[in-house]
């Protein structure tokens, strides 16, 4: 896993990783916070990492939203992968 997230997730939740992490933690840390990028990109990728792929490309989008870098959200999402030319996040 990318270790940007990992170092939010034991920022934020104090856990050692996001497969640690419920999802419930961070929609309730959301309906404290519902404008940290943080807090929007972490469950992005916990939805991606459910299997939720519809949910998760929502999530993804909205977390664009948040921030003016939409590259900086596909690396945090895809594993440090560079992005292909013409795909989005999802």
């Amino acid at each position: 896993m990318n270790n940007d997230l990992n170092i939010l997730v034991h920022h934020f939740f104090n856990r050692s990783n996001i497969s640690e992490l419920p999802e419930s933690d961070i929609r309730e840390f959301l309906s404290h916070h519902p404008y940290s990028v943080a807090g929007q990109v972490l469950l992005a990728k916990k939805l991606q990492q459910s299997g939720s792929q519809e949910l998760f490309i929502g999530q993804a989008n909205a977390s664009a939203l948040y921030v003016n870098d939409p590259l900086w959200i596909h690396f945090l999402l895809n594993e440090n992968k560079p992005p292909q030319a013409g795909k989005t996040t999802g």
